[in-house]
């Protein structure tokens, strides 16, 4: 029985997030409406184990389910740490964390993100470079050159990393300029983890912080030029034309400059 259910602070649109006490445990209650929920949280539940060996703070999976009056809910233990502010000091941490995130160990994964980047840079398989072409003549001229940044005739070879795929630093927590915890896992996959790089390095300049071309050294030494690239074009397109009721609030059309400064920063060199 869950006591003291209250939402999150701060949230915005679905607001499916919410503190409890389980147990007698602080506890992190998430619900969603995904109709592959029921397969995608157990996945995850059944990784924890292997990332936390690796030192990665993962929060475990208590409990999950479907709720009787439909959707899937998950219980995790609260983590201690606050969202991470990029620091200097904390450079090193993450990408500490992004190494120990290669090379998961072989056998069945859930979502295969090696798929999913081709279809989304090559075939605009999830819509976002339409979306991002109707945010006006700006949008398209930057959609142009990202896409002329990789060579479309290729494709990446196939990786297996832990990937993420939403490694904002907002998902990491962090106690000063050590790391905590690790949220929002549900997502977790395989493929190549320039993916998560490319993420990190986006929103690492969004706040304006030095330690940006360590992170791009990072992704293209780790990962090599072709899976940076293909990444980073990922990042743009989804940064671009992603929709969602989680950003309700923001408009998207005030994403092309400042996407626009991080292409140029990735590859001021």
């Amino acid at each position: 029985m869950l006591e003291d259910l209250r939402p999150t602070p701060g949230q915005h649109g679905q607001r499916r997030t919410y503190f409890a006490r389980w147990r007698g445990e602080q506890v992190v209650v998430k619900w969603g409406l995904d109709p592959d929920l029921p397969e995608k949280i157990p996945y995850v539940a059944g990784q924890i184990a292997e990332l936390r060996s690796r030192g990665i703070p993962a929060a475990p999976v208590l409990a999950h389910g479907t709720m009787p009056g439909g959707g899937y809910a998950w219980l995790q233990p609260r983590l201690p740490g606050r969202p991470a502010r990029p620091t200097p000091g904390l450079l090193d941490e993450v990408l500490a964390l992004l190494d120990r995130m290669r090379a998961a160990p072989a056998g069945p994964h859930r979502s295969d993100y090696n798929a999913w980047l081709t279809q989304v840079v090559r075939d605009d398989a999830a819509g976002y470079w339409a979306n991002a072409a109707a945010l006006g003549a700006d949008a398209r001229a930057l959609c142009a050159r990202v896409r002329d940044s990789v060579d479309m005739s290729r494709t990446p070879a196939a990786a297996l990393d832990y990937v993420h795929i939403d490694l904002n630093l907002g998902n990491i927590l962090t106690d000063g300029d050590t790391i905590v915890g690790l949220i929002d896992l549900e997502n977790l996959g395989i493929g190549s983890g320039a993916t998560d790089v490319a993420c990190l390095a986006a929103d690492w300049h969004r706040h304006g912080a030095p330690g940006l071309a360590e992170i791009v050294h990072y992704g293209r030494s780790r990962h090599g030029e072709e899976a940076w690239r293909w990444a980073v074009a990922h990042e743009m397109a989804s940064r671009l034309g992603w929709r969602s009721e989680h950003f309700q609030a923001l408009d998207p059309a005030a994403e092309v400059a400042p996407a626009a400064a991080w292409f140029d920063a990735v590859y001021a060199d």
